[in-house]
């Protein structure tokens, strides 16, 4: 062979190793097409798109996560935490998104309450963006449908003002695609419509029906007029639903609400209720919230040491409930409206105050009312990788509000069945301009190493459960997992007659001693929302990792 022909040969040679070198890099650093918003499964549902942690550089980022009912609300907030957001920017989309998969359970037409701690050492900020009574209503004359003026949207906007740092458009986003290009219908949807609907407007059952038939679990779930009024609020702002061309859009719409109530309507800020207990700093919701009776009732529980009795023992089930009637009753008597009440929610959590209503602990309780608050909320907790904490529970009252659909696609809450209407001593009276007292607590918890954030729905059961939740984890060594499988139980009030309904799930063993009790109990009670839904977060404070645990009752 002559030199030149074996120099092209070499040199072909060294051409082909150069070009195999660089498929075979070329295929070791290939990436899957994100196809998350095309592809769907062959029988037509959408893709699992759960998303357990944020992702920073495609690397799961353990130092920030979000917490909600929904996975399609949680992967919302993630992917906003992904891009740069911080934890009020995670907390807005979920909210948004979860109007949208979870109507049921909060929507614009509705409300709620938020705790913004910047980082540990803070004082949390609390926002009170609840609905509040129409002008012109009364005790005698309430608001058409029992629905409030609205104030989630403010509040929305509110905390963005002061804490957000991405552009509202783009926290809208999930919600405008979710409410556009539909959703898969998961099984409590299904379930809480076919237990709503007998009391729901034609217009809202429509909007709930997919050709014509009720939603059935693994349907796709489109909202045409939702999404345009949500996309109206990305481009013309908040602001537009209270003093632009949505609002006169909204008002007299089977509403009493004026356009001047939207106009005027003002989102509370405030110092959270505060306490202590097991060695942690409670914040939680200030009045007319609940986060007051949580904190009596946990300083209560520790100052008799319950902790003690096993978790399903009589004395456990007993002291507590004895435990309940107290601070309930002192809820009846102090908790309401601040800006028509003078409550000094500092003096009612003082561990004084507390000591004191310990000592009444035993005593015969005057049992007031029925515990008939609307069991239906949303719960939001996020931590960003910055440390910034978000507690956040929103409701329409009862599942889907009022059941009336309003004109711009969304339902309205009908929070005004919660106030009281004949005692006029009563703190939480009905009055034009006020917010109704509600159950809902919102609640974060800071040791010297770990914060927890939780709060659940459940209306009467909020604080009872939460309570439960704490303090079988105080008593496990700080084990939430073990905390959340108890089986749980409730103090139910009704007509002024008490019962204890116990969960389905509890021991036999101890059911004969509890039965014992002076009360009625109900020893197998089965209800997959009456014990609530506690939706949690840990943060170790040393570290920053974030974890999480499951609720398995919704």
């Amino acid at each position: 062979m002559s030199r030149n022909m074996m120099v092209v040969m070499s040199l072909i040679s060294v051409c082909l190793i150069a070009f195999m070198l660089i498929i075979v890099q070329d295929n070791g650093n290939e990436e899957s097409p994100d196809t998350t918003d095309s592809v769907e499964d062959e029988d037509g549902s959408s893709p699992d798109t759960t998303n357990d942690l944020e992702e920073v550089n495609g690397e799961p980022n353990e130092n920030a996560d979000v917490s909600a009912s929904h996975e399609l609300a949680e992967e919302a907030g993630n992917e906003v935490l992904a891009e740069g957001g911080n934890a009020v920017d995670a907390a807005i989309a979920t909210s948004l998104t979860l109007t949208v998969v979870e109507p049921y359970g909060s929507g614009i037409g509705g409300g709620g309450a938020m705790l913004v701690m910047p980082n540990a050492n803070e004082v949390p900020d609390a926002y009170d963006y609840r609905e509040t009574a129409p002008s012109g209503t009364s005790a005698d004359n309430p608001a058409q449908n029992d629905a409030g003026v609205p104030g989630f949207l403010k509040g929305m906007k509110k905390v963005h003002d002061e804490h957000g740092s991405m552009d509202m458009e783009r926290l809208l986003a999930p919600a405008i695609e979710y409410a556009e290009d539909g959703f898969e219908v998961d099984w409590m949807l299904e379930d809480r419509f076919n237990q709503a609907t007998h009391r729901m407007g034609e217009d809202a059952k429509e909007m709930f029906q997919v050709n014509g038939v009720p939603i059935q679990e693994g349907n796709t779930l489109t909202q045409p007029e939702l999404a345009e009024t949500l996309t109206h609020l990305q481009e013309e702002g908040f602001e537009d639903f209270y003093s632009g061309e949505l609002s006169s859009e909204i008002t007299g719409n089977r509403v009493s609400w004026t356009e001047e109530d939207l106009s005027s309507y003002e989102v509370l800020t405030d110092d959270p209720a505060s306490g202590e207990f097991g060695g942690y700093q409670v914040y939680s919701a200030p009045p007319p919230s609940s986060g007051v009776t949580l904190i009596q009732l946990l300083q209560i529980a520790e100052q008799l040491n319950v902790t003690e009795y096993e978790p399903d023992s009589a004395e456990f089930v007993g002291t507590f409930t004895e435990i309940w009637e107290i601070v309930r009753s002192e809820r009846y008597l102090n908790i309401g409206d601040p800006s028509f009440n003078d409550i000094q929610t500092s003096d009612l959590t003082s561990l004084e105050h507390t000591d004191s209503l310990a000592d009444e602990v035993g005593n015969e309780i005057a049992l007031r009312g029925s515990d008939d608050e609307k069991s239906s909320t949303t719960q939001i907790n996020v931590v960003d990788e910055n440390g910034m904490m978000v507690s956040a529970t929103n409701s329409l009252s009862n599942f889907f509000g009022s059941g009336v659909m309003n004109d711009a696609g969304f339902l309205m809450n009908n929070q005004m069945s919660n106030f009281a209407f004949e005692d006029e001593e009563n703190p939480n009276y009905y009055e034009e301009g006020k917010r109704a007292r509600s159950y809902i607590a919102p609640t974060i918890l800071v040791s010297d190493n770990e914060g927890i954030l939780a709060g659940s729905p459940g209306g009467a059961r909020i604080p009872q459960v939460l309570g439960q939740v704490f303090i079988n984890a105080d008593r496990d060594g700080g084990d939430i997992e073990e905390a959340f499988a108890r089986p749980r139980f409730a103090h139910h009030l009704e007509d002024g007659e008490g019962e204890i309904r116990l969960e389905s799930e509890w021991p036999e063993d101890s059911i004969g001693d509890i039965e014992q009790l002076e009360y009625d109990v109900d020893s197998d009670y089965y209800s997959n929302v009456f014990f609530g839904d506690v939706i949690q977060l840990t943060v170790d404070l040393e570290t920053g990792e974030v974890s999480s645990t499951e609720d398995p009752r919704r």
